[in-house]
């Protein structure tokens, strides 16, 4: 839990790529909650501009953010991990993926969720329960959650092997890159094919490996760009 979870948040940001959604959301926190909105974003492109422009003691304790199909994993990630480290309370609302391999939301990051097609009293009070340091996820929003295809666990190393393979670098180059043999990094690789078998995901091609690595967030969608973690 969060170190403001003593103290309900009473400032928020919404980042929500349709008009209308963000508009209502904004006025339920408004006059269902007494939230001070700060800002309503499009975007994640926007609200990344705004929170470099803004002292980190004045960002939001509190953002809800729409997950729908077409966001990039990376660029999400990018933008709730420094948010987390900041002790902010993110709250999602997740739409119901359109296809297996659509981007899995980073549950892991998540105080609560409610589902896009949840009443509003639903979703008022997933934010009211996230506000005061709760955790809190609807009905709804679980089974979106789970119709995501499971992810196996990587190591770090796991995770870089990946990220840079499935980017279009080779084993010898993806060795060099993170500074061990090549046939030790191929045997990390063999390790995330076989975790990706093991809960029945093909993993056996490059053009698989590419495939789940942009949907787990290990790969944007732009080419050669991918997610970084320290060792």
């Amino acid at each position: 839990m969060h170190a403001r979870s003593a103290a309900r948040a009473r400032t928020a940001a919404i980042v929500e790529t349709y008009t209308m959604q963000r508009s209502r959301m904004r006025q339920l926190l408004a006059t269902e909650l007494d939230v001070d909105v700060l800002l309503a974003a499009a975007s994640l492109q926007e609200i990344v501009r705004w929170l470099r422009s803004t002292r980190r003691d004045a960002w939001p304790e509190l953002v809800v953010v729409g997950i729908h199909d077409g966001v990039d994993p990376v660029r999400l990630r990018a933008v709730l991990v420094p948010l987390r480290a900041q002790d902010v309370r993110i709250m999602a609302v997740v739409g119901a993926p359109d296809r297996r391999d659509a981007p899995r939301p980073p549950a892991e990051l998540f105080d609560g969720a409610a589902a896009v097609d949840d009443a509003e009293t639903a979703f008022v009070e997933t934010v009211r329960a996230v506000a005061a340091g709760r955790d809190a996820v609807t009905e709804r929003a679980r089974r979106t959650l789970e119709r995501h295809a499971a992810a196996p666990r990587l190591s770090v190393q796991e995770e870089r092997v990946l990220s840079l393979y499935a980017s279009g670098m080779t084993i010898g180059a993806v060795a060099e890159a993170i500074g061990v043999r090549e046939d030790t990094a191929r045997v990390y690789l063999r390790r995330v094919r076989a975790k990706y078998r093991a809960v029945g995901q093909t993993a056996s091609t490059k053009i698989d490996l590419a495939r789940v690595a942009w949907r787990d967030g290990y790969l944007s969608s732009d080419a050669g760009s991918v997610r970084s973690r320290e060792a």
